[in-house]
């Protein structure tokens, strides 16, 4: 039998289908992110926006030292000294054509000429996540004099900022050289030791450049190309131009439906009315502003600023200066040529490591993320247990010529989108459960903690003693939940008792037949056996109840006699 023959049209659509299954809706992503095409997608297991997700650090990333998620961003590495970051992708970057764009923001010590920390981010084709031992490291760390992570991780041979002196691949190292913000860039096959940052800023092919990266907000491009060549660029946000500037506002991202400035205030002008509201700048590139009597949080990406919160599924953009003009220039701090990747590389890996300083620290923060693949021909990483079955049917190089064919190809695509459905279902009912056993341990841990509670008040603290009138106080509230639930029971019994009185009367009256008298007094024996069951279940209550206070109390004297025994052994 033939293989399957693609025609474009079909692998238009498969393209399309399978760009929303992995990434969903794009929302703001698509404005002013790289150059973004009709045939480029984001890959999501290498992007995020804000800040990642348990599921994201479970699956797709691994995350250490000092590395934390935050509420809307990474904290790659705080302003403490000798702390360590360290951030990697646990699945490859499966294209030959794509580019990443991330932003950092932070803070440089006021005196930054005694700074030794660094930052730096790696394109590599080794699987970093798979290899690390973080028990090895964490246990050379404790057995060290210093206790210190950096020493465990020397010890396990990363020695390099967190990583292996000969890493293989790009690194784009972030520092301060003789006072001045520095960016380094270099490509090592591996066959170069660096074992400092010293050594990488010595080596002749390495490209270095003095550039602010540390501030409000920067901006940095790393573009792969398939013929194997990469250009390294950056941009910063420009915060000073901030107060005065006139932007226009898309609330669809789109059709502009007026103008607001920003004032030295700190106010917002809309449509030339009186200022209102106000506006912030905030790390990493964001800006709250008021819009027209609407809240927004904006991020900034060149000349635009795009909607994050709150979500829509058309997420307004502000244009700086307009719509129509031109945007935010691309610094290039490093191109190396074709080849520099080659095929047999493989996939590639994201990482982020660094140190914070061992005397003036520097804190860093990674504020996005975005991995856009340009290849149409493949998927661009691992989406699961579809992955070869999508990877087919992207990668066939053939052509459909009729519409036999059509039809065979649109049953496939079918095929595979009712897997996947089912395998999301699959996952759905799998969070379901997880999320029953959740709140049934977390019953449990109320249950637990109430009890210590009790046993905490129980005890005196200032006295340094039992308290049997917490105990009793307790006792009492136990007696009042019995005493009300037989007050209610019996309310419920007297009324049945007094319904099946009345249903034997009316029904008496009305001469019925032998058989549904019967019936009534079988109600009615019923109804008193129910009584009886009650009162006897009272009476077990009770009983119940001065078993407890009676244990209770003996618990109490036994306590109260150790205390005095340890009393006179230690203290007479």
């Amino acid at each position: 039998m033939c293989a399957l023959r693609w025609h474009p049209a079909v692998r238009m659509l498969a393209t399309a289908l399978i760009l929303g299954l992995v990434s969903g809706p794009q929302g703001a992503a698509g404005h002013g992110r790289g150059s973004r095409g009709d045939h480029a997608w984001r890959l999501p297991s290498h992007s995020f926006e804000r800040t990642l997700s348990w599921e994201d650090t479970n699956s797709s990333w691994l995350m250490g030292s000092a590395t934390m998620a935050m509420k809307d961003r990474v904290l790659l590495m705080p302003k403490v000294a000798d702390r360590g970051a360290l951030l990697w992708s646990k699945k490859a970057i499966e294209s030959s054509d794509y580019e990443l764009l991330f932003t950092l923001s932070g803070q440089m010590p006021k005196d930054s000429t005694d700074q030794d920390g660094a930052l730096a981010f790696w394109l590599s084709p080794d699987d970093f996540a798979a290899g690390f031992d973080e028990k090895a490291v964490i246990t050379r760390a404790m057995n060290s004099a210093e206790k210190d992570w950096k020493v465990g991780m020397e010890d396990v041979g990363l020695k390099l900022l967190s990583n292996k002196p000969n890493f293989k691949g790009l690194a784009v190292v972030f520092l301060i050289r003789d006072g001045r913000q520095t960016i380094v860039t270099a490509w090592n096959s591996g066959a170069t030791s660096f074992n400092a940052v010293s050594d990488l800023l010595k080596d002749s092919s390495a490209k270095i450049v003095n550039s602010d990266w540390l501030h409000f907000g920067t901006q940095v491009k790393v573009r792969v190309s398939p013929d194997g060549s990469i250009i390294v660029s950056k941009r910063d946000f420009e915060p000073g131009r901030t107060p005065g500037s006139v932007w226009s506002w898309a609330p669809d991202g789109e059709k502009v439906e007026g103008d607001f400035s920003l004032t030295p205030e700190h106010k917002v002008t809309w449509k030339e009315e009186a200022p209102a509201g106000s506006w912030e700048l905030l790390r990493g590139g964001r800006m709250n502003v008021t819009i027209n009597q609407n809240s927004y949080l904006l991020r900034l990406e060149g000349n635009h600023a795009i909607q994050e919160m709150p979500v829509t599924d058309k997420p307004g953009v502000a244009f700086y200066g307009g719509k129509g003009v031109e945007d935010v220039p691309w610094q290039q701090m490093a191109l190396f040529p074709a080849a520099t990747i080659k095929r047999e590389d493989g996939g590639f890996f994201i990482g982020f490591s660094g140190y914070s300083g061992s005397k003036s620290p520097m804190e860093a923060e990674l504020n996005t993320l975005e991995t856009i693949n340009h290849d149409p021909n493949v998927v661009g990483e691992d989406i699961g247990d579809i992955q070869e079955a999508w990877k087919e049917a992207l990668e066939d190089e053939a052509r459909y010529v009729d519409k036999a064919s059509q039809k065979e190809a649109l049953e496939r695509l079918a095929k595979l989108l009712g897997e996947h459905v089912a395998q999301g279902e699959k996952l759905d009912e799998n969070f379901r459960a997880s999320f029953a056993q959740l709140e049934s341990r977390l019953q449990d841990l109320s249950a637990d903690l109430a009890n210590f509670l009790a046993a905490t008040e129980a005890w005196s603290t200032e006295k340094d003693q039992f308290n049997p009138e917490v105990v009793k106080e307790h006792v009492g509230k136990v007696k009042t939940l019995l005493t009300q639930g037989k007050e209610v029971h019996n309310a419920k019994f007297v009324q049945v008792e007094r319904a099946a009185t009345e249903l034997k009367d009316s029904q008496g009256k009305s001469q019925m037949g032998e058989a549904g008298k019967v019936k009534v007094q079988a109600v009615v024996e019923q109804t008193k056996l129910v009584k009886e069951s009650a009162a006897a279940g009272s009476t077990q209550s009770s009983i119940l109840l001065l078993i407890i206070v009676g244990s209770v109390g003996g618990l109490g004297y036994l306590f109260l006699t150790r205390m005095r025994y340890y009393e006179k052994k230690h203290f007479i």
